[in-house]
């Protein structure tokens, strides 16, 4: 029981920081590939980059990543 515990959790982790590092970048492509399916790619720093994929064959187009928090702006202290 503990091992399948263990398994699981490990799985998850695994899963969540995936989850991490696809949401990276400060822009996301929306791409309907047919059948009902939207592909969403967040893996781009520039919405220049994104329009590219986007108008390279596949149809669809770019939004802001909500999730994406800018680094330089989380590091920066206010001077006393």
């Amino acid at each position: 029981m503990r091992v399948s515990f263990l398994i699981c959790s490990l799985i998850v982790a695994t899963i969540y920081a995936g989850l991490e590092t696809a949401n990276a970048g400060a822009w996301c492509s929306q791409v309907n590939t047919g059948a009902g399916r939207i592909e969403e790619n967040c893996g781009f720093a520039s919405e220049e980059t994104c329009r590219r994929t986007v108008l390279a064959g596949n149809r669809g187009f770019c939004i802001r990543n909500p999730a994406y928090q800018n680094p330089a702006v989380q590091n920066r202290r206010r001077p006393r």
